[in-house]
């Protein structure tokens, strides 16, 4: 791999080199991944105190996401009382000469929030500033305007030597205003000026206006796709997966005679707000679109406590029809007693084995309790993973006895579903190595390379022989998406909202089927909806309108079509493969700007993130785009 993305920057930047003496040099730097960056600062928090050290801010929620986002997921930042902060990185300045260095952070409207940004050389000060004390922004900014504040660019100037060099950012004094650094930017291209999240003309990108004079003979002959057969889940090649109520007071008067999937869902699944017009309106109708689609799987939640004890309603039925189903996790330990749980759990691993799928943890590794440690378990990165999956197991199998108030077994692993929105490439693998048999991955329309998770997750099962899933969560920032007409944050009259938390926000209609599209082809065993089938019918207002599809369920049911008319959709080939150490713990989305949350980014994890830009581009530019839904 090194040899490989070695080659791929020489010959990038000897094709710059041929076209002038001096190609610009460009030093994208993350500061959240710097060294002295510690714990977390949250602004909108308000209660913020000064703790010595920058924290990790983000991500964003309304006020960064509106405005572009931050760069790469993440920033830093300290409170406005913060007097003595520091982080640095060392690096390499590839050539002397003048340069300037460009700093992207948080401009409060008439308020000053100071730091140093210096860059020693030789044991002296090669480049020192201030910036904060005044405006990079205009103060009638719209955005200064609307939230209070506006990222913004701000610049120091000065010569630096070939050679080591190390970057420091310094809080000394307070300010008026929190202190929050997104990017920065190390350039003797005096003629470049950065906007928003964009990256410069890095030199390898040019290398993709390159064309082989043979046209598509350099790529060789063809290959037979590989030996590999996709594993079926519950019966199906692709399902679409959404919770019912699984109480036992929902059960309670449900006529278990002639009860089918399509009545469940029926029943659980419209929306709370219309559900009785709902049921009401299509009470004859009994083929619908999306909930009598037979690809559709229900699932319990573990929040409900669903009680599978011998001759429970829920417990009949599922014997009865055969159905596979699943359990969703999510911040839930259910309330077994001491004779619902041994007799859930045994009949989790006994009669309905064949037709329980597992257990949804969604954004978790597992259940509550079940967290990565925050101090390295072993010398080096590869003996820390081992010994992680190790943990991981015994410790869920206590947490699952507890549960169940009865002894679980290790073994117990295997039902485990984790679908992490971050750090899912870092244990993709590691969670087929433990044993796990299906495993997933969430992704929201502010993370970006879906395509590189899909990658990691398809290699996992075609390595260890298992299966993967897409956790679907139309999110954007801190806006979720459902089309109802009592949202949680209210702006003016009735009427139907795009977001259930914020109006202005939520993703467009083209990146929610866009990810249908995307993990079907890919190969996904299922989707899961985070949220359920809520947000698929609406009932348009103003006004009196008969309830319908959603945007969202418009393009659901064109989707359902497009299953139905390609049962066999095949298997992608992958022509290249990239060989990782199974403790490499690479993942740059992740909450505490470290590998697993105790590894400092080191030199192999940038060489890392480039190649993977070379390998996914235009990943790498178009993560630097305005944080928006299509984006």
């Amino acid at each position: 791999m090194l040899r490989l993305f070695t080659l791929t920057v020489v010959l990038t930047t000897s094709t710059f080199a041929s076209a002038a003496d001096k190609p610009p040099i460009y030093l994208w730097l993350e500061p959240e991944w710097f060294e002295g960056v510690k714990g977390t600062f949250a602004y909108w928090t308000g209660d913020a105190k000064p703790t010595g050290s920058w924290g990790v801010a983000g991500p964003g929620v309304s006020p960064e996401w509106t405005q572009g986002g931050e760069s790469e997921w993440n920033s830093m930042g300290v409170p406005a009382e913060e007097t003595k902060a520091v982080c640095g990185r060392d690096l390499i300045i590839p050539r002397a000469g003048k340069y300037r260095v460009w700093v992207r952070f948080v401009d409060h409207r008439k308020k000053t929030e100071p730091f140093t940004v210096k860059i020693n050389q030789a044991g002296k000060a090669a480049i020192v500033g201030e910036l904060g004390t005044k405006p990079v922004v205009p103060e009638n900014d719209e955005y200064k305007l609307y939230w209070g504040f506006s990222f913004g660019w701000g610049v120091v100037d000065g010569t630096l030597a070939a050679g080591p060099a190390r970057l420091e950012l310094v809080i000394d004094k307070p300010g008026e205003g929190w202190r929050q650094v997104d990017a920065i930017l190390i350039t003797d291209d005096e003629k470049f000026t950065p906007n928003g999240r964009e990256k410069p003309p890095f030199a390898y990108l040019a290398s993709f206006n390159l064309h082989p004079k043979d046209g598509t003979k350099w790529r060789g002959k063809g290959v037979p796709p590989p030996n590999f057969t996709r594993q079926k889940i519950g019966g199906r090649d692709f399902s679409m997966w959404t919770d019912i109520d699984g109480s036992s007071k929902a059960w309670e008067k449900l006529p278990l005679d002639g009860l089918s999937k399509r009545d469940l869902f029926f029943r659980f699944s419209p929306p709370a707000d219309i559900r009785e017009k709902f049921q009401k309106q299509f009470a004859t109708g009994k083929d619908l679109p999306i909930i009598s689609w037979p690809g559709l799987t229900p699932g319990l939640y573990l929040g409900s406590t669903p009680d599978l004890s011998p001759g429970t309603p829920l417990r009949i039925w599922l014997e009865k029809t055969k159905t596979p189903f699943y359990i969703m996790t999510n911040y839930a330990s259910g309330a077994y007693t001491d004779k619902t749980g041994p007799a859930t759990f045994q009949a989790l691993t006994g009669p309905l084995a064949e037709q329980f799928l597992g257990y949804i943890h969604g954004e978790a590794l597992g259940t509550n309790g079940l967290a990565l440690p925050d101090k390295p378990l072993g010398k080096d990165r590869r003996e820390h993973v081992d010994l992680l999956g190790k943990q991981l197991v015994v410790k869920q199998a206590e947490l699952w006895s507890k549960i169940y108030k009865t002894p679980v077994p290790e073994s117990h692993w295997a039902k485990g579903i984790p679908c992490l929105s971050v750090d899912c490439i870092s244990l993709a693998h590691l969670f087929h190595q433990t044993g796990a048999r299906v495993v997933g991955y969430e992704i929201d329309s502010t993370n970006v390379r879906a395509s590189m998770r899909v990658a990691f997750e398809r290699g996992a099962t075609r390595q260890f022989g298992g299966a993967w899933i897409n956790y679907a969560s139309g999110n954007f920032g801190d806006a979720c998406n459902y089309f109802t007409q009592n949202p949680v944050v209210p702006r003016g009259a009735p009427s139907w909202f795009h977001s259930k938390y914020a109006v202005t926000d939520g993703v467009s209609i083209g990146w929610y089927r866009k990810l249908y599209y995307l993990n079907h082809l890919s190969g996904a065993s299922a989707i899961f909806w985070e949220q359920g089938l809520g947000n698929q019918w609406f009932q348009p207002g103003p006004g009196n309108h008969p309830i319908q599809l959603s945007p969202f369920g418009r393009a659901t049911e064109d989707f359902h079509a497009f299953v139905d008319r390609l049962p066999d959709r095949g298997e992608p080939l992958c022509p290249i493969g990239l060989l990782l150490s199974s403790g490499h713990a690479y993942e740059r989305v992740n909450y505490s700007c470290k590998m697993l949350h105790v590894f400092a980014e080191n030199d192999a994890d940038r060489e890392l993130r480039e190649l993977f830009n070379v390998c996914w581009h235009p990943a790498g530019v178009v993560e630097g785009l305005p944080a928006a839904p299509d984006v």
